[in-house]
């Protein structure tokens, strides 16, 4: 039985010279000198040694503009910087017992604080930084999940689910005292919450969709991987220059 024609033109290289042959990487012509296969599970890979190849000038970096900041930039970026930054970490452990409510950690320079609120906190989570009038705020939640088995929220937060009809709220343990005196510990609380009530339907909408996308991922990852493909390597020797005196 002949050999397919690709063999017969392969056979003919290596039959003319034992120790050269003709190919080609990229449409570069390349010398072959040596040639290796192995067998790695349900593939191969050929390691394939050439001469040196005559590879085509690398072509010029892209200029990179250097388009100083407007006026307006500076400005908008003075403003800013006028006005405190605040960083929040924030433990937030989404409780997704039904209703699905939310519980918020944080640490004050005296205390720890705790809240409970009726929003589900992922839907915030790719909120990054806010300003309000007072200060800028940048937002770094520490999100977590509790399923319904390991629910331990206290038996009656007082929360109703929030929704298009009940507005997002939150309580805190505390004394009344204790709450009153931290308005400006619970201010972003009290931001999150109000953005969450303005966008609600937005946020729902994109956190359908990372479900979506996280579903899709796991049921790809969950099918049979193709087999591998066959690999050939191509590599030279590279001449390094001479060590100067």
């Amino acid at each position: 039985m002949r050999p397919p024609p690709t063999l017969l033109i392969i056979a003919s290289l290596l039959a003319a010279s034992p120790m050269l042959a003709a190919d080609a990487l990229d449409g570069i012509p390349v010398t072959v000198l040596s040639r290796s296969t192995v067998t790695e599970g349900e593939r191969t890979i050929t390691y394939v040694r050439i001469r040196p190849p005559a590879l085509p000038p690398r072509p010029a970096p892209a200029p990179v503009p250097s388009a100083a900041p407007s006026a307006a930039d500076l400005a908008e970026w003075a403003r800013l910087e006028a006005k405190p930054r605040i960083m929040l970490g924030v433990s937030a452990t989404v409780h997704l017992r039904p209703p699905v409510v939310t519980e918020l950690r944080w640490r004050s320079s005296d205390r720890e604080w705790v809240a409970w609120s009726n929003v589900d906190f992922r839907l915030l989570s790719q909120l990054t930084d806010w300003e309000t009038e007072a200060a800028v705020y940048n937002w770094f939640p520490f999100m977590s999940e509790v399923g319904p088995e390991d629910d331990e929220r206290p038996a009656d937060l007082g929360l109703a689910p929030a929704s298009e009809q009940t507005p997002a709220e939150y309580v805190v343990e505390g004394t009344a005292a204790e709450v009153a005196a931290a308005e400006a510990e619970l201010a972003p609380l009290d931001y999150l919450h109000a953005y969450h009530d303005v966008n609600r339907a937005e946020l729902l909408a994109a956190q359908t969709a990372r479900e979506a996308a996280a579903a899709e991922a796991a049921r790809q990852a969950a099918l049979a991987p193709p087999k591998p493909k066959d690999q050939t390597i191509y590599f030279w020797k590279i001449e390094t220059p001479a060590a100067l005196p």
